[in-house]
């Protein structure tokens, strides 16, 4: 692939994955039902709703369920995934491999995701413990139904939180084993 294809697949995967995240951010604070006041939040929706409201009309969902901003997560990663198989010279996918694709790069993400979000929720709680602010309490409320089962597991440390390194190694395990079952599919279906 020449440079100035590269750029254009860098540039095109930066701009989706962006939206795909803050989609992503939008269904997440909806099922969490995270504080819809929270200045990132009103940033969320603001940013998602030209394309997310004209959708619950078609595809209503609930106080917690959104489909419309789900299916508009997977709708953009395919896509992100046909343009850039487009701009490699590879073509586009089967429909069925292209489904199974998907899902497997929106679980990476999702993974990649969480990943960040509790680097960033470790790092605020060594910086401004206690914080109060909206990026803080957003990030709390995002993690928090990932780390509170990993507390139960942990013995009580005197106050040193040690959830962050299981839900580190859970993610960690998780990117694995979905590595070995996409490895194990793809080659199923070309």
């Amino acid at each position: 692939m020449n440079p100035l294809n590269q750029i254009s697949v860098l540039l095109l995967t930066t701009a989706f994955d962006i939206y795909i995240i803050i989609l992503w951010l939008r269904f997440l604070l909806q099922l969490l039902h995270a504080d819809y006041y929270n200045p990132i939040a009103q940033f969320t929706v603001r940013a998602t709703a030209p394309l997310v409201d004209p959708l619950r009309r078609i595809m209503p969902g609930n106080r917690s369920w959104n489909p419309a901003a789900l299916a508009l997560i997977v709708l953009f990663k395919m896509i992100e995934i046909t343009l850039v198989g487009m701009l490699g010279g590879s073509g586009t996918m089967s429909p069925p491999a292209l489904i199974l694709y998907t899902v497997v790069s929106l679980l990476f993400l999702a993974a990649d995701f969480y990943f960040w979000t509790l680097i960033i929720g470790v790092v605020l709680s060594w910086v401004a413990p206690g914080s109060y602010s909206p990026a803080a309490v957003l990030v709390h409320q995002i993690t928090e139904p990932l780390l509170a089962p990993c507390r139960r597991l942990m013995p009580n440390m005197g106050g040193i939180d040690l959830s962050p390194i299981i839900a580190f190694l859970g993610i960690q395990v998780f990117k694995i084993l979905l590595s070995a079952a996409a490895g194990q599919l793809f080659p199923l279906l070309h």
